[in-house]
């Protein structure tokens, strides 16, 4: 997979610039440094207190969880720690973004 995504982006693999996906700390790096916003200005928003909400607590970002997704709120109401949302939403489609 790795070859063909270096391919698609014209580069040559087998030492990609980066690699990164959520939780890494390293990938909520390069996203902040892309805005060149802080994390406590940035609002992680997801589906999954797991990977969205974990992710976005440990980076030190704001976050929204969505009740749209395959999680629910009994999941919701047992979480603990770093899987605890700021905020929660029962869906993106109530925030009033326009595409």
């Amino acid at each position: 997979v790795l070859a063909a995504v270096a391919s698609a982006a014209g580069r040559q693999p087998p030492v990609p610039d980066a690699l990164g996906g959520k939780p890494s700390l390293e990938f909520a790096d390069q996203v902040r440094q892309s805005l060149g916003c802080p994390y406590g200005k940035m609002v992680m928003v997801g589906d999954r207190l797991d990977m969205d909400i974990e992710f976005g607590n440990s980076a030190g970002m704001q976050t929204l969880f969505v009740l749209s997704g395959e999680m629910t709120r009994a999941d919701l109401q047992s979480a603990r720690g770093q899987l605890v949302p700021d905020y929660v939403a029962e869906s993106v489609a109530l925030l009033g973004f326009e595409s």
